[in-house]
């Protein structure tokens, strides 16, 4: 269908593919301020010139002290994402208030978006393999949470005329990933993943694709003993590249880390802490 995108003076038209979603790039009108901002969406298409809805976009701005990327899954939120069954059994069975967090990453988060002062607004990005039938889903438990707003770009899984789930997990954040940076200017990014999946290594492409726009990579480990060496090597090459790395199991070990490259205020240390205790 074809879907009409109204911005304050500007107009676009898009068509859908066949599942619906509307994919467009497009320059924001002038003198926009950054920060979220509503738009316009009208189906155009014959029989539906009624059907209308209103979508939130995020503007990045220069001042910013820096942007975040950040996985979801085991990153987060505790899906066992490594494991098929236990994520099935997580998103079929369990609604959203029984979702927890990681202790302390609520806090941990908005200490980034405050940034070092504690006062900024600090762009997120959010990038997960998981489909983007839990869009709203994810929504409710980031706004429970009290997670910083942020672009959810979730992965397009089931069967299209390329056969099933054509844009695989790592492929799909890696491009997710490349496109923020192309589209956010000279912003420098901090990367935040998980040892459950291929962070480090979709991470370690960025930093050597784009280390002079890369502040720090964290990891949360959420694995066995096995995949401990993977990661740390991973990280010995983020590292010899200049960005600082860290992977540690809890929010309040990763706040230390930000705190000490002087990302955070370090009073957020204490109140990461607090929150996960």
């Amino acid at each position: 269908m074809r879907v009409e995108i109204a911005w304050r003076d500007r107009r676009w038209v898009a068509t859908t593919d066949e599942e619906g979603y509307v994919d467009l790039s497009v320059p924001a009108p002038e003198r926009v301020q950054p920060g979220w901002h509503t738009v316009k969406l009208r189906v155009v298409s014959d029989g539906y010139a009624n059907v209308t809805q209103a979508a939130e976009v995020a503007v990045v701005g220069p001042k910013h002290d820096y942007g975040v990327i950040s996985d979801i899954d085991d990153t987060i939120i505790d899906t066992g994402v490594a494991n098929l069954f236990s994520l099935v059994k997580s998103f079929v069975y369990e609604l959203p208030a029984e979702k927890r967090p990681f202790p302390g990453v609520g806090e941990l988060y908005r200490a980034l978006f405050g940034g070092p002062g504690g006062s900024g607004t600090n762009p997120f990005f959010y990038v997960s393999s998981s489909p983007l039938n839990l869009y709203e889903h994810l929504e409710t438990l980031f706004e429970k949470t009290g997670l910083p707003p942020g672009p959810l770009l979730l992965r397009d899984w089931g069967w299209t005329r390329q056969g099933p789930s054509p844009d695989g997990g790592h492929a799909h954040k890696l491009e997710k990933a490349r496109a923020i940076l192309e589209q956010t200017g000279d912003l420098r990014f901090v990367l935040v993943g998980d040892s459950g999946q291929r962070d480090p290594e979709l991470y370690r492409d960025l930093v050597e694709a784009h280390r002079e726009r890369i502040l720090a990579v964290a990891i949360r480990d959420v694995t066995p003993d096995a995949r401990d060496r993977e990661v740390r090597e991973l990280g010995e090459d983020i590292e010899a590249m200049g960005v600082p790395f860290v992977s540690a199991e809890s929010s309040d070990e990763l706040a230390r880390f930000f705190a000490s490259r002087g990302l955070i205020a370090e009073h957020a240390v204490r109140e990461v802490a607090a929150e996960a205790a």
